[in-house]
């Protein structure tokens, strides 16, 4: 519960918490903690997911585009793992980790999601946009009461780095657009 959290941070005098998954309603504490959140271009998001996951790796990219088009196709449940399968990297991840909607078909990602996150980004202390960061990061300092000097030490957003030479395809970008689109709406 909120206050079992609540008392365990206080009692070991925690100051951070880190959620790395869907952001479940037993999750959301705001009488008990401030909540920040850095979105992230979708696009950019994306090509980072496929640069760890490029050709000649264990699992490649193009095998979760694939299982994303098969899963758009399926009336099948979707597998609510905490680990969620690696295709929702490219179905409105932010919309799905943040409304929360991991547990929605692939493809069905609607306007009441995005609703219901920027209903709950409302009620965040700090809602940052990382492309933006090496410009905003003073006063996202701040407004946690942090020192907003070590806001200099950033400098650049992100690996610009491309390991994999392999891009979207044409056809991909404009699936990916279309499919997209509600975490594009957020951004």
């Amino acid at each position: 519960s909120c206050e079992e959290r609540a008392a365990h941070f206080s009692s070991h005098n925690f100051s951070w918490g880190q959620i790395e998954h869907q952001m479940r309603e037993s999750d959301f504490c705001p009488q008990h903690a401030d909540y920040g959140v850095m979105l992230r271009e979708p696009f950019a998001l994306m090509h980072s997911v496929r640069q760890i996951y490029c050709p000649g790796a264990r699992y490649s990219a193009w095998k979760y585009l694939a299982e994303l088009r098969q899963q758009m196709r399926s009336n099948k449940p979707v597998n609510q793992n905490i680990n969620p399968p690696k295709w929702k990297f490219f179905d409105n991840f932010q919309i799905r980790t943040l409304a929360p909607a991991m547990d929605v078909r692939a493809g069905r990602i609607n306007s009441s999601h995005v609703a219901a996150v920027r209903k709950r980004l409302a009620e965040f202390k700090v809602v940052g946009i990382l492309d933006s960061l090496p410009s905003t990061a003073a006063s996202i300092f701040a407004s946690l009461g942090w020192d907003p000097r070590l806001a200099g030490r950033i400098k650049k957003v992100g690996n610009r780095q491309n390991f994999c030479k392999e891009f979207f395809t044409h056809d991909e970008v404009t699936m990916l657009q279309e499919l997209n689109q509600h975490d594009i709406a957020l951004y």
